[in-house]
């Protein structure tokens, strides 16, 4: 009886000890997965190399052409974003002139890359490269916020999504161009930019954050406003439209005469590698907006009906003055004086001899 027990017993110990073992084994290392499955993880799992190359691709469309006048980044959390080459003081829907068009409010801008940039995407200012533009491919006649205060018109940039721009009366890199109500139509609208007070008390009725009515620019400048009909040029690229602004003739003229007093960035030099200079707007001041002044040569000074006297060195290095008209009073003291000059010598001569 003992000799037939021993082997029964040692067998269901072993049973004993194996299944525990093996349960011991799985909630330390966990069930095996089936080979198959695994394979098929391996082969469907895209490559990190390959998802980083198609994150990366440069794919913005015509917007490639604005590298004759800037630069390309690859920013976060944008993407590729285009970085104008300017002077420091330049910035968005400054230089231009706003029209009443079929489309609503338009800019018009003298930049040559407004074609782009005034109608599509965001602008931002970062705080290493300064503006930059992130595209975006949805048209609109001006990709503009707005402000009505008081008696003052305020626009600015569409900052993107989770960006948000200071209020108009708030200092430091003020992205807004407030301009009079008055003054909204005027070319080269930029010159009659100022900063308007904030007053304390005032609500939403007094503060709209919407584009102004037609008719009340017209009311308040004085001036009839006509519709500006434009034309959109469609162009397919790849699998996008764009869309370039066509203007009539006279407003193409305005345009033109605007950009003929800025320096501009050449973009056949940039194309065979040269230098390329920052992009200067030209601004007329106050003085050739009142006096209708179209010279560019003039741009930055006074200029009168009146006398100017111009000074020219002569070929012996001395300077002359070359009166342009100089009227018959001038000329009368003149020789008044150089008779008193005379006098005054004759004395001093005689003396020495």
């Amino acid at each position: 009886m003992r000799c037939t027990l021993k082997p029964w017993i040692l067998a269901a110990l072993m049973i004993t000890i194996g299944a525990g073992c093996s349960g011991y084994d799985r909630e330390l290392l966990g069930e095996p997965e089936p080979a198959r499955r695994a394979e098929a993880e391996v082969v469907n799992e895209p490559a990190p190399e390959e998802i980083a190359e198609a994150t990366d691709e440069f794919d913005v469309g015509m917007f490639d052409d604005l590298k004759f006048y800037g630069t390309w980044h690859w920013i976060d959390p944008y993407g590729w974003v285009w970085r104008p080459i300017v002077v420091s003081e330049w910035q968005p829907f400054l230089y231009g002139h706003w029209i009443w068009s079929q489309y609503g409010w338009m800019w018009v801008s003298y930049d040559p890359w407004g074609w782009a940039t005034a109608h599509y995407g965001f602008w931002t200012l970062d705080f290493v490269y300064g503006w930059i533009w992130i595209p975006d491919y949805e048209w609109s006649p001006c990709r503009c916020d707005w402000i009505l205060y008081d008696d003052y018109i305020c626009w600015s940039p569409v900052p993107p999504p989770g960006v948000k721009f200071k209020e108009p009366w708030e200092p430091d890199q003020n992205p807004w161009v407030s301009v009079p109500v008055g003054r909204f139509k005027e070319t080269s609208v930029g010159n009659y930019r100022t900063t308007p007070k904030f007053k304390s008390g005032y609500s939403d009725r007094t503060l709209r954050r919407s584009p102004p009515e037609a008719h009340d620019i017209e009311r308040i400048s004085g001036k009839t406003m006509s519709v500006v009909d434009v034309q959109l040029d469609r162009e397919v690229f790849g699998e996008r439209e764009f869309a370039r602004v066509r203007l009539p003739a006279d407003q193409q003229q305005i345009v033109d005469k605007q950009r003929s007093k800025m320096k501009t960035p050449n973009s056949d030099t940039i194309r065979s590698g040269g230098t390329r200079s920052k992009y200067q707007p030209g601004p007329q001041t106050q003085s050739e907006v009142d006096t209708g002044s179209d010279d560019p040569r003039t741009h930055g000074k006074s200029t009168s009906s009146s006398t100017r006297t111009e000074t020219k060195k002569d070929s012996g290095g001395s300077k002359k003055d070359t009166d342009k008209k100089e009227p018959q009073e001038y000329k009368e003291k003149r020789k008044d004086d150089e008779k008193k000059d005379d006098k005054a010598r004759e004395p001093k001569s005689k003396e020495k001899k």
